[in-house]
């Protein structure tokens, strides 16, 4: 299983993304940034990740710039843990 992991500036990202691997996951981690659900999906597809994951951030979810668009735009797109 592939799973992008956005990070979004916390140091717990990296527990995340050890505890995945742990347990056979193939894990890319890639900082948070705004960016289009489209162009995201097309990253995922072309490197065979399955699964997004979004890792914590030292503030809440809307205070990363683009997040929250990008929530609401992927359920039944693509399976989110966060």
């Amino acid at each position: 299983m592939g799973v992008l992991l956005l990070d979004s500036r916390d140091s717990f990202t990296w527990n995340l993304a050890h505890a995945l691997r742990e347990v056979g996951a193939r894990v890319v981690v890639e900082p948070s940034e705004d960016r289009a659900a489209d162009a995201l999906l097309a990253r995922m597809s072309a490197d065979g990740l399955a699964l997004l994951c979004v890792g914590p951030g030292p503030r809440a979810p809307a205070s990363v710039p683009g997040l929250v668009p990008l929530l609401r735009d992927l359920p039944g797109r693509v399976p989110i843990l966060g």
